[in-house]
Order: C-alpha cells, then sequence, then structure tokens
C-alpha cells in the first residue's frame, strides 16, 4: 500500500491531476477501496485494489512526463559529491541534550522533583471558619 500511495504522490508532483485527469482520479479510486478493504481486513482485495491504483498511477505519471511535464524539484544525489568523508566533527549533536532546532528546552527534572516534594512536606492552608 505505501508504494501506491508512493506512486500517486510522485504523480502528483509532476502534476498528473491536471494533465491526465482520468487516469489520475481511477488510481485515487483504486487506492480508496484498497484502504476501505484493508480496513475491513480483506487483505486480499485491498492488495489487488492497490497494485492497481499503483499502475495507474504510474501510467498517468508517465503520460504527464510525455506530454512535457518535468518534476518542480529533484531531491539531490547524496553520493554526487564524493570529497565528503563523514568524521565526528561533522555530526551535530547539539539537540542531544538541551534545545533542539524548535526552541524546545528538555525539562529539569530534578528542579522539578525539588519543587514537588517541597510542595508535599508543606502543611496544608488552613481551613476558613463560617
Amino acid at each position: 500500500m505505501s508504494d501506491t500511495r508512493a506512486a500517486i504522490l510522485a504523480a502528483k508532483e509532476i502534476k498528473a491531476d491536471t494533465h491526465t485527469p482520468e487516469l489520475y482520479q481511477e488510481a485515487l479510486e483504486w487506492y480508496y477501496r484498497a484502504r476501505k478493504e484493508y480496513r475491513f481486513k480483506n487483505f486480499r482485495e485491498a492488495q489487488n485494489y492497490a497494485e492497481k491504483a499503483r499502475a495507474l498511477a504510474e501510467t498517468a505519471e508517465f503520460e504527464a512526463m510525455r506530454n512535457g511535464n518535468i518534476r518542480e524539484a529533484t531531491a539531490p544525489d547524496p553520493l554526487q559529491d564524493s570529497s565528503f568523508v563523514p568524521s565526528r566533527e561533522n555530526y551535530d549533536t547539539s539537540h542531544t541534550r538541551g534545545e533542539d532546532d524548535s526552541g524546545f528546552q528538555e525539562p529539569d527534572t530534578k528542579k522539578f522533583a525539588d519543587e514537588y516534594n517541597a510542595q508535599e512536606s508543606s502543611p496544608p492552608p488552613p481551613e476558613k471558619k463560617k
């Protein structure tokens, strides 16, 4: 099923939904049927539908490419730069402790434990008399 989803996303990326809408729409319909059958535990039917959807999505993608469409962005080839040799200096370990890229700060568990223990050891507030 993941191959089918990847094929549909690849077809969408090359705009097969606008250049070959019939094939693309049919691929989506078969994909949705496959997902439905999978949810109902009809795995054999789901596999058959997913294979049909994948084939249709790939056909839609190739037809869109044949009509002159090109991908908007391509992933860079990681093996293209052969001069890069991994070493310990190339790894950024700043995100393993403390702040990460999102600005999230790991909680100071000792501080929280001390605050909790201080609350537990303090006497409860006096009750008001009516």
